[in-house]
């Protein structure tokens, strides 16, 4: 330290001041004052960041939490004190209405700890309570979550003693008979001391006189009321106390990891922590906590500190609903940023017709084992493999599902093909990416429903109404709407980074088609994006005319959108391409009479006329509720009408 903060106000002993943190212990009590830099650090180091933040318009914190965590109360009140009257403006970069709520843990390592050293006491039995609560295993949620629930109601009696506790460690030692007397006046200022494992020692003060003479001599003490001589006790302290006794050397990191843990803040325990937690989330079932590994981890709603009166939150897609879930009682106001322009002639094409789940590209039979590309799935790549094969100069990119990018070999192996990898495996390909002209992104990215089914309790988890974690067995969206919310926001921002990395706005002659309906702010709703159908692309035989396609196909959307009562059946005839007698029936909804119902046999029939169907394809042809449409293809297959060929999937006899 010769020429400390070279590298500007940051510490010049980060292991052992963050080691002690992780503990609850507060490096500037206890590890800073003994550092060689002491003083400079408070004019020009670490130390000194504090004066200087509370000067600043504008905070961005590396430590987002710090604004609503009540874990960073006391580093809050440091540096976001405000010296005058200005509102001070405080940013989040980058983030998900999720992660605005503070994650708590619990490792088993702390609460053995607690179990050993404050055995017998309502810290220790709480710990050996909840120890047992957690490590049940094979239990649904929601019993897990009662039997945590339980155990912290069952302790609630003892709340004042176990927050003492849990601020404080329990050190052992015993009391013997060596006193101190003052070499100058004679006085005897202790008659006994405690000799603590390890070595310390510290003397005990006959009074407030001697304490004081005892700590201007220099010598350690320690006050006791009641004490046994020569028996094995435990003495509850503070950790800086410990510390400043010798009782917890903290020289290295690793003297430091042996340390117990402590809670820094007297008013945001552990036990405060678990009490906010069920008082918010009163519903077992849907509770967001977890025994994950070797530790009890849950989430809570955001606190923002009082300090912070302005809150900027930056980010591509962030819910005002799921925002309004971390902060329902403050004032919030949206503001979108104007897009980013792309290099001209740059385009993404965005399929409109659906987010194309990996089971629609893939054919599985009954047992779920896979068989085959399907149909669909078919169409996508000989539709690919023709505009490869078309112009041998242009670069291609394919960006899909691990188990589709595996039957895609063939793709890989072209000369113009920089590459065909999974959305999961995608790091190192910056560069291919940039040289690609066209990146096909087939379907949409999965996570794991764990997650999903987390990050909801999280934000929903306190509803009235009970989440619902169904899935549509066809289209595998979620028929819980918050639930499909959370699923939609977690994944935009994945296929939205995607595209962001083809660079748009900077390279040229680059083209993106996207296979997934995900509408991407910024991205879907430009008016360099074309929203088209496979059947567009079929038509028109590629990416060069497909805007045209397109457009005449809008155009007569346009023109059956505009149908009057006094449109002429041959022009319904002309726009929807329909023989007369579905000509008539448009034209009879729209003069108010009754329209003529096709009955599902004939419609379902009539479809299967042109080859095997998905159930979801069905649904979406046939105007009728899609459960009376499954019925009825049940029915069909009971009558032999149709046949069942596999899983989902239907043909004529």
């Amino acid at each position: 330290m010769t020429t400390p903060f070279q590298l500007g106000n940051v510490c010049e002993d980060p292991e052992r001041c963050d080691a002690i943190q992780e503990k609850g212990g507060d490096a500037r009590e206890t590890i800073c004052p003994q550092c060689p830099v002491y003083n400079t650090c408070q004019q020009r180091g670490f130390l000194s960041q504090p004066a200087s933040l509370n000067r600043a318009k504008t905070q961005i914190m590396a430590l987002p939490e710090i604004f609503f965590d009540p874990q960073y109360t006391e580093m809050a009140e440091d540096i976001l004190k405000q010296m005058d009257d200005t509102e001070r403006l405080c940013i989040i970069d980058r983030t998900q209405a999720y992660e605005l709520f503070p994650t708590c843990n619990i490792s088993k390592r702390i609460l053995k700890e607690w179990s050993i050293n404050w055995h017998g006491t309502a810290l220790g039995n709480f710990a050996k309570a909840l120890l047992h609560a957690v490590e049940i295993q094979d239990i649904p949620h929601a019993d897990a979550v009662k039997r945590i629930r339980s155990v912290v109601t069952a302790f609630e009696w003892q709340e004042k003693e176990l927050i003492h506790q849990m601020c404080r460690v329990n050190v052992p030692g015993r009391v013997v008979k060596k006193g101190f007397i003052d070499e100058t006046t004679g006085e005897q200022l202790a008659r006994f001391s405690i000799e603590f494992d390890g070595g310390a020692s510290a003397y005990i003060p006959i009074n407030n006189s001697t304490s004081e003479k005892l700590t201007e001599i220099g010598l350690p003490i320690h006050r006791l009321s009641s004490f046994a001589l020569n028996e094995d006790i435990k003495i509850v302290m503070s950790m800086a106390e410990a510390i400043q006794l010798g009782i917890f050397p903290v020289g290295t990191v690793k003297n430091i990891e042996k340390l117990p843990t402590i809670s820094p803040d007297p008013n945001w325990t552990y036990w405060h922590q678990l009490m906010y937690f069920f008082s918010h989330y009163t519903r077992d079932a849907d509770a967001p906590i977890r025994w994950i590994g070797k530790k009890l981890s849950f989430w809570m709603p955001p606190v923002l500190h009082p300090y912070v009166k302005r809150l900027m939150l930056m980010s591509v897609n962030l819910s005002e609903e799921h925002l309004r879930r971390a902060f329902p009682d403050e004032k919030i106001e949206v503001r979108r940023s104007d897009p980013i322009s792309w290099v001209k002639g740059n385009k993404v094409f965005q399929i409109r017709t659906g987010v194309y789940p990996q089971k629609t590209i893939l054919e599985y039979n009954d047992n779920l084992d896979f068989i085959g590309i399907s149909k669909i799935g078919q169409r996508f790549f000989n539709g690919i493999h023709a505009e490869i094969e078309k112009e041998p100069n242009i670069k291609h990119a394919i960006i899909t599902y691990r188990s589709v990018a595996a039957q895609l070999t063939h793709l890989d192996r072209k000369e113009n093909v920089s590459f065909v990898t999974s959305f999961d495996n995608m790091n190192g390909l910056n560069t291919a990416i940039e040289e690609a002209n066209v990146v096909w992104i087939i379907g949409t990215p999965t996570l794991p429903q764990k997650t999903i089914w987390k990050r909801s309790q999280i934000l929903f988890g306190n509803d009235k109404e009970p989440l619902s974690y169904e899935e549509d067995t066809e289209t595998e969206q979620y028929k819980d709407t918050r639930v499909q919310s959370v699923y939609e926001q977690s994944i935009i921002p994945k296929l939205a980074r995607i595209v962001q990395r083809v660079k748009l706005d900077q390279l040229s002659d680059k083209k993106v088609i996207l296979l997934s309906s995900m509408a991407l702010p910024q991205i879907t709703d430009r008016q360099e994006t074309i929203l088209f159908d496979w059947e567009d692309y079929e038509v028109a035989g590629g990416l060069d005319k497909l805007p045209e396609v397109v457009a005449t196909r809008e155009r007569f959307e346009t023109e059956r959108d505009n149908f009057t009562v006094e449109t002429s059946r041959e022009k319904v005839e002309h726009i929807l391409g329909c023989s007369s007698r579905q000509a008539n029936r448009v034209l009879q909804k729209l003069r108010g009479g009754k329209p003529l119902r096709i009955p599902f046999r004939e419609q379902i029939i009539s479809l299967l006329a042109d080859g095997e169907k998905r159930t979801a394809e069905l649904i979406e042809a046939i105007e009728g509720h899609p459960k009376a449409v499954k019925n009825e293809l049940g029915r069909l297959v009971d009558t032999g009408d149709i046949v069942k060929v596999r899983w989902g999937v239907y043909t004529l006899p």
